[in-house]
C-alpha cells in the first residue's frame, strides 16, 4: 500500500494503488482533522473579540490555539506503552516539525473503563474525564490542565 500525506500538515491522501478497505479509514481520519481545523477556524472569525479585528489579533489568536490544533493533526510515527494487564497506558506521537504529542490513558481497576485521557502537546496539557453509570457512559468533562 501506498502511503502518501499532503506536504503541510500531514494529512493522508488517497493513492490509485490502494484498496477502498485501506484508504477508507485514511481519509476519514483526513476529513475528520479538517472538520476540526475549520471548527477551530469558525470560532476565531465569530468572536466578538474586538482585539481578532486587527491582523496582530488573528495571529495572537492563532498561535493560542495552536495546541488544539495539533491535536488534530495526523501523526508521522508513534509509540504504544502497555500496563501489565495490557492496556495502553501511553500513546506518543509525532508530529509534523518534530512536536511531540503525548497521550496517556488510565482506567478503572474494576471494570477496565477509561477514566481519563491526557493529552500534552506544544506545551499545553488537556484531560477528558469520562463519568459512566450502570456501564454506561454518561459524561466527559474536557479542561485544559494549568
Amino acid at each position: 500500500m501506498t502511503d502518501t500525506v499532503t506536504p503541510w500538515v500531514g494529512l493522508p491522501l488517497p493513492h490509485q494503488d490502494n484498496t477502498l478497505e485501506y484508504d477508507l479509514p485514511r481519509l476519514r481520519a483526513a476529513l475528520t482533522s479538517i472538520d476540526g481545523l475549520l471548527h477551530l477556524l469558525d470560532q476565531l472569525t465569530v468572536s466578538d473579540d474586538p482585539l481578532l479585528g486587527t491582523m496582530q489579533g488573528l495571529v495572537n489568536a492563532a498561535r493560542a490555539v495552536r495546541a488544539d490544533l495539533l491535536q488534530l493533526v495526523p501523526a508521522s510515527s508513534t509509540a504504544l506503552a502497555y500496563n501489565l494487564d495490557g492496556t495502553i497506558s501511553t500513546l506518543s506521537e509525532t508530529l509534523p516539525d518534530a512536536v511531540v504529542r503525548v497521550t496517556t490513558y488510565t482506567y478503572d481497576p474494576t471494570t477496565g473503563d477509561v477514566l481519563t485521557v491526557t493529552v500534552a502537546v506544544a506545551g499545553t496539557t488537556y484531560r477528558t474525564t469520562y463519568t459512566y453509570s450502570d456501564g454506561a457512559l454518561v459524561s466527559m468533562l474536557r479542561e485544559v490542565v494549568p
